[in-house]
């Protein structure tokens, strides 16, 4: 038996091996245990939405029973346990921070470096979960397979299910804290002023002075194919301040602010429903944006609502600037 194999039997046998009452936990019944962890029909809703390049991202909503218990996992298992594992850098899915903290990492850089990790969530499978509540979490065999069964779909984490972004986080605190190593050797090297933050699968760096910039990148693709993480080299991407930089739709030139062509696009389109009203302003966007149609006047409103709120939390001039058309949503 080789060294790590006696490292996974000492655990086994030797952790706390907390068991849970799940029956009690979820209020399920044998029958609906044995269908939520064993059964894969009629547990998830696909959903397909097609992306800008022709392809589809293919989504799993949880039935209304099964997203209930995952919101429970999520609520009583991983937050309370949550704050201690995570770098501060991590801002998504975090209940107090948002897209703006992540950008504001990066505010007044020379340089704005950004990788992104390819089928993030299909990467987090299922033996990944398990090992999470096993090791993390201390629970039983029994207990941690039963949630890995809950939280995960087809072998990995589907997209839509409550508990898959904190999971994902968790997963990936190892590549988080590698990263961070990293980041430590080369500011004591030589002062670059280089920060991290990741949201979801987006990875974003900033410096200040010239370095080996492929050398960096080489070293951060073997850590994330390290941690079983594969880089989408598409979407690699160095940009000096001389252009326009952008973090999570987020304008970090000289400060956090929304991107000015955004702020026009809107308050065009307030402006003309101030004239002509929402109803004709939606038969347009629709015709304009094929892939973002609304049916219902309200549920255009809700999204004009939610693109208010957007603006007000990063850029709450222009926010100010676009209350003058007064239009009630």
């Amino acid at each position: 038996m080789n060294e790590e194999n006696k490292k996974w039997e000492w655990f086994i046998y030797k952790s706390k091996n907390i068991s849970l009452d799940l029956k009690d936990l979820f209020w399920f019944t044998d029958k609906e245990l044995s269908f939520f962890s064993l059964s894969k029909r009629k547990r998830y809703k696909k959903i397909e939405i097609p992306k800008k390049n022709w392809d589809v991202r293919k989504l799993y909503s949880p039935v209304y029973k099964l997203k209930w218990a995952q919101r429970k996992v999520l609520k009583e298992i991983i937050y309370p346990n949550i704050w201690e594992n995570l770098i501060e850098g991590v801002t998504w899915f975090i209940p107090w921070k948002s897209i703006v903290d992540n950008a504001n990492y990066h505010v007044w850089k020379r340089y704005l470096l950004k990788l992104d990790i390819k089928d993030f969530f299909p990467s987090v499978t299922q033996d990944r979960v398990f090992a999470l509540f096993r090791t993390l979490y201390e629970f039983d065999y029994s207990t941690s397979m039963y949630l890995s069964w809950i939280c995960c779909y087809n072998n990995q984490l589907p997209q839509w299910a409550p508990t898959s972004p904190m999971l994902a986080n968790l997963v990936a605190r190892f590549l988080d804290y590698r990263v961070l190593g990293l980041i430590k050797k080369y500011n004591e090297r030589e002062w670059l002023n280089l920060t991290y933050s990741r949201y979801a699968d987006d990875l974003t760096f900033s410096f200040d002075k010239n370095m080996k910039i492929n050398l960096f990148i080489g070293y951060i693709i073997e850590l994330m194919l390290e941690e079983w993480f594969f880089p989408n080299y598409d979407k690699i991407s160095l940009i000096s301040s001389g252009k326009q930089q952008r973090v999570t739709w987020v304008v970090v030139n000289s400060h956090s602010s929304v991107w000015r062509k955004y702020f026009k696009k809107y308050k065009s389109l307030f402006y003309n429903i101030q004239k002509t009203g929402f109803r004709e302003e939606m038969i347009r966007w629709n015709q304009k944006n094929p892939d973002n149609k609304y049916t219902k006047v309200e549920d255009f409103k809700q999204y004009l609502s939610w693109i208010m709120s957007f603006i007000f939390s990063v850029s709450p001039d222009y926010h100010e600037r676009l209350l003058k058309y007064e239009l009630k949503f």
